[in-house]
Parts: C-alpha cells; structure tokens; sequence
C-alpha cells in the first residue's frame, strides 16, 4: 500500500491476514520507504 508523504501510526490487532488471533511469540515486521529506508524489526507478543 502506498501512502503520501507524511506521519503515520500502525496499530497492529493481534491477528493474522485471516482476522484470526495469532500466538504468543516473536514477530518479525519490514518498514520500507522506496529505497530510501528499509528495516526489519523484532516485534514481542505476550497475552
């Protein structure tokens, strides 16, 4: 999905494409911004 120039918030709900809930684990999640940044963070959920 592309989006304009500008600030933006992603809140996550804790589930999966299926809108099923997902495990407690470790979750990987990409930011990319056209070739200009690209970073994989480590993400923890606890429940």
């Amino acid at each position: 999905e592309q989006k304009q120039p500008g600030n933006y918030h992603v809140l996550w709900d804790g589930t999966n494409d299926k809108n099923e809930p997902v495990s407690s684990g470790i979750y990987f999640y990409l930011m990319d911004v056209k070739n200009r940044f690209r970073e994989v963070k480590k993400l923890i959920l606890l429940e």
